[in-house]
């Protein structure tokens, strides 16, 4: 991903991408920051997602982790900048009301801690338009959604919070639709620690019920209560791994849940897309080194190559069509 990056042929080569979906206040900020295992992402109540922001999160060996936005040439090394930056131009690109904008704002994650995945944060579901937006705006977002999912080469992380009735999960209704054989969607639960006394959601984990191909995966997030506490992700992902193990419902399943099997599950069957679709991606640069091959002899019968600038420029302007 960072090589086809590195050249400017992210949207000419299409590498498989991870849609994150779910109703609104699902807890897809809490996954998302999760896997990225920091705390950078915009927080509050309604619609704060009013834009997809695709992370694209980078393995190497940088000591401390750094933030690149695709509009700012900036390093980034605070978080709340990085918070701000994304409220910034989520403002900038669909004004400072309630409406929604299918522009992009890209951000690449550089850091020794994350796995090579690409992330992409929607809109969350909702069913009743409030009093400030367009009534439509349910629908709206479903078909802003369904876009980027009806995509074969997307990997669907569906979102749903244990304690909704997972009968009315918009999340796996749509997971189901546009996904009919279940290959490229892994289902979340998440706020798994509120669920009522005396109830769990055993059955779901261990496919026993509203069964998906690839399974469920439950996750402990922060409360709105540890974030104003100041708990870090890393904490919180230590207190999940002690509350699954000490779990009277789940202990005897707790290697299968939590943010750290999660990113694993995901990094494999990300791994997998990008096996399944690699003769394709192969074929598109071999088609388009030859188209510019040709094009080169072609050119060096028209023009002078003698002087190293003029070749330089005239690469230069080819590669830049990309």
């Amino acid at each position: 991903g960072e090589a086809i990056s590195s050249v400017g042929l992210d949207d000419t080569i299409e590498l498989p991408r991870i849609v994150v979906i779910g109703s609104q206040s699902a807890g897809k900020s809490s996954v998302l920051e999760s896997i990225a295992g920091f705390d950078f992402l915009p927080r509050g109540t309604g619609l704060v997602t009013r834009c997809p922001l695709v992370m694209q999160c980078i393995k190497n060996k940088t000591k401390e982790p750094y933030f690149v936005f695709s509009h700012k040439s900036d390093k980034f090394k605070d978080f709340n900048a990085v918070r701000k930056e994304i409220e910034n131009r989520t403002d900038e690109l669909a004004g400072k009301g309630k409406v929604i904008v299918k522009d992009e704002i890209r951000l690449t994650i550089y850091s020794k801690d994350v796995v090579d995945l690409t992330l992409i944060d929607l809109p969350g579901f909702i069913k009743i338009a409030g009093e400030d937006q367009d009534e439509n705006m349910p629908k709206t977002i479903k078909n802003f959604v369904k876009k980027y999912i009806n995509n074969e080469n997307t990997i669907i992380l569906a979102i749903t919070p244990a304690t909704e009735d997972m009968a009315n999960s918009e999340a796996i209704l749509f997971a189901r639709r546009y996904d009919k054989q279940g290959d490229r969607t892994l289902g979340v639960l998440t706020k798994i620690d509120l669920m009522d006394k005396g109830t769990n959601a055993r059955k779901l984990l261990k496919g026993e019920e509203y069964q998906l191909k690839h399974g469920y995966v439950a996750v402990k997030g922060r409360s709105q209560q540890d974030i104003k506490d100041g708990k870090t992700v890393k904490d919180a992902l230590i207190d999940e791994a002690e509350f699954f193990k000490n779990s009277e419902d789940y202990s005897d399943i707790a290697r299968y849940q939590g943010i750290k099997y999660l990113t694993q599950k995901l990094n494999k069957l990300f791994t997998k897309c990008i096996d399944k679709n690699l003769p394709e991606i192969k074929n598109k640069i071999f088609s388009m080194l030859n188209n510019d091959m040709s094009r080169l002899e072609v050119l060096n019968k028209q023009v002078d190559f003698s002087t190293e600038d003029q070749a330089t420029t005239i690469i230069t302007d080819m590669i830049s069509e990309y």
